[in-house]
């Protein structure tokens, strides 16, 4: 008996002594180790962060270390081949979308129990949809044909101009970042960034020859009202580089080198969480089956430099 209650201590004391480390590892940017075949990540207000399993379920991280495995509600034609791609965080809820379904999926965080859907449709066809994301009241997506739709609660549907990306900037308004040019002997990519009147937003800093740009994301606008940046350059096939920069009045105040995106098929693996920080979803340096989620921060570094 006496052995018993001394295992039992042991394991009162093991518990919020791992949930601690766990904390620890997140805010100290080591990353904390989640189980599973994940596709997206994101993070709602209040510090929590959702990873979406490719076997129709979230993982809720929250703040303190603890993980929460939640089934999602069925939903028909859901499958090892047909699966949720992609998950947003908004106040109290959660969206999805997937290549096989037309529309968007909304989870209320107060009733686990049902998805909502919206439907969306371009001329009465129905779209692959790739990517969502938090846009005001409602959502933006992507599909597969790489036009960008907002989406609201009630199922109006308003497209954003061609070459928009997936977030909007702090108004619900389009960035546009064109693309690349071909040149004849080689493909240019200017790393020009504009607003949806045609107003420039920022020009991506040219990287040291021979390196070049090969792509520019936009990863939304910060509670710092700074616009933030993913860059990511190469001179060849083999020596990417990936730079997140903070931009505010079109100057750079930050700036900081990331990982190459490493785990297997998740369709975002850096995304902008409210309060600024940098949520990154990378594979195991320990080989185990499962994901890294790592919340980096972009501190202003350099005021008004360009």
């Amino acid at each position: 008996m006496t052995k018993l209650i001394v295992i039992i201590l042991a394991l009162i004391t093991i518990i919020p002594a791992a949930f601690a480390a766990e904390a620890a590892a997140l805010a100290s940017e080591a990353g904390v180790f989640v189980a599973g075949s994940f596709t997206g990540v994101s993070s709602t207000p209040d510090g929590a962060i959702y990873l979406l399993g490719r076997d129709h379920r979230v993982v809720k991280l929250t703040q303190d270390g603890r993980q929460q495995s939640m089934p999602l509600p069925a939903v028909e034609g859901i499958g090892e081949d047909s699966y949720f791609c992609d998950i947003a965080a908004g106040e109290g809820q959660l969206a999805f979308c997937g290549y096989a379904f037309s529309g968007v999926y909304v989870l209320d965080l107060n009733n686990l129990e049902k998805l909502d859907f919206i439907k969306v449709a371009v001329e009465n066809q129905p779209v692959n949809l790739l990517m969502v994301a938090r846009s005001g009241d409602g959502w933006c997506v992507k599909d597969a044909e790489e036009r960008v739709m907002q989406v609201a609660v009630d199922g109006a549907l308003k497209h954003l101009p061609q070459f928009a990306a997936i977030e909007t900037d702090k108004y619900g308004k389009a960035v546009i970042i064109p693309p690349p040019r071909d040149m004849g002997d080689k493909i240019v990519y200017p790393g020009n960034v504009f607003r949806e009147d045609g107003q420039p937003l920022w020009i991506a800093p040219s990287p040291e020859s021979p390196r070049e740009i090969m792509a520019v994301e936009y990863l939304g606008c910060d509670d710092e009202q700074r616009d933030i940046f993913m860059v990511t350059t190469a001179s060849g096939e083999l020596d990417a580089e990936t730079t997140l920069f903070a931009v505010k009045h079109s100057k750079v105040v930050a700036r900081r080198k990331i990982p190459q995106p490493t785990a297997m098929g998740v369709m975002r693996y850096c995304r902008l969480a409210p309060g600024g920080s940098i949520l990154l979803l990378l594979a195991d340096p320990n080989e185990r089956e499962g994901v890294l989620v790592k919340r980096i921060s972009l501190a202003t570094t350099q005021p008004g430099a360009g």
